[in-house]
C-alpha cells in the first residue's frame, strides 16, 4: 500500500467450491426459480446487499452474510465502498457495465440496476484473484446454499417452475499480464456451471428438491 515494494499473503480462491467431506454438499452455490410471476410471489424481503473491498477481497455482505454472493431487487440501490488504504476500481461486467474508483477508504458510493441478471464484479486495479457477484432479480426466490449444500424458499405459489443451480467456474482460461511488471492483472474464468430442472410447489406442502451440480454442463 506505500508503494515500496509487494506484499505475499496467501488469499481463498473467490470461485473454489466449498464441499463437505461428508455429505458432498456444495456450499455457495446460487439457488432460484425461473418462470415465477412477481405478482404472485411474497414481497420481497431480503435484506439490502453491501459491496466491499475488505481483507484484500470484495466481500458482499446481506443480513448476516457475508460472502462473494448478493442479491438485489431491481431498482433498489446498493452501497460500494472500499474498507482499505489502498487504490481500489470495482469493475462490472453482464448485466451492467461500469467502474467506480475508490481512492480513499470508507467513501461509500451508491447505484441502483435496471436490468436483469448476474453482474460479475472483478477488480480494474490489478488484483486478479479478487471476484463476486451480485444477481439482479425481480423477485425473491433467491438463495445461496448452506454449509452442507442445503436452501429454502418460503411461501412460494403453486405451480411448475425451473429450479436452477448455479456456481461459477474455478478454472482459470486466460488471463491478462501487466506489460511492465510481468505480474497477472486479471484472470478470466471459464463458463460457470449451471443445472435447472422442473420442480412442482403445491400449497400447503413441504417439497424437496435434490439437484446434483456434478451432472452439469
Amino acid at each position: 500500500a506505500d508503494g515500496s515494494g509487494y506484499d505475499k499473503r496467501t488469499l481463498t480462491h473467490p470461485y473454489a467450491p466449498d464441499i463437505d467431506p461428508a455429505t458432498y454438499g456444495l456450499r455457495g452455490a446460487v439457488v432460484y426459480l425461473r418462470n415465477v410471476n412477481p405478482a404472485r410471489s411474497r414481497p420481497w424481503d431480503l435484506p439490502p446487499a453491501r459491496v466491499e473491498f475488505r481483507d484484500s477481497q470484495i466481500v458482499v455482505t446481506q443480513g448476516d452474510r457475508a460472502g462473494r454472493v448478493g442479491f438485489v431487487r431491481r431498482g433498489d440501490p446498493v452501497r460500494f465502498q472500499s474498507s482499505e488504504p489502498t487504490f481500489n476500481v470495482l469493475r462490472a461486467r453482464g448485466a451492467a457495465f461500469f467502474a467506480i474508483p475508490f481512492p480513499e477508504a470508507d467513501k461509500p458510493r451508491e447505484r441502483t440496476f435496471d436490468a436483469f441478471g448476474r453482474i460479475e464484479l472483478t477488480s480494474a486495479a490489478g488484483f486478479a484473484w479478487q471476484a463476486a457477484d451480485l444477481f439482479v432479480c425481480d423477485h425473491p426466490y433467491y438463495a445461496v446454499s448452506g454449509a452442507d449444500g442445503k436452501y429454502e424458499f418460503a411461501q412460494v405459489p403453486a405451480g411448475t417452475y425451473e429450479l436452477v443451480v448455479w456456481h461459477p467456474n474455478w478454472v482459470a482460461v486466460a488471463s491478462e499480464r501487466n506489460p511492465e511488471s510481468g505480474i497477472v492483472q486479471r484472470a478470466v474464468y471459464g463458463p460457470p456451471l449451471e443445472l435447472a430442472r422442473p420442480v412442482m410447489a403445491v400449497a400447503g406442502r413441504v417439497m424437496i428438491a435434490n439437484a446434483n451440480l456434478g451432472a452439469a454442463k
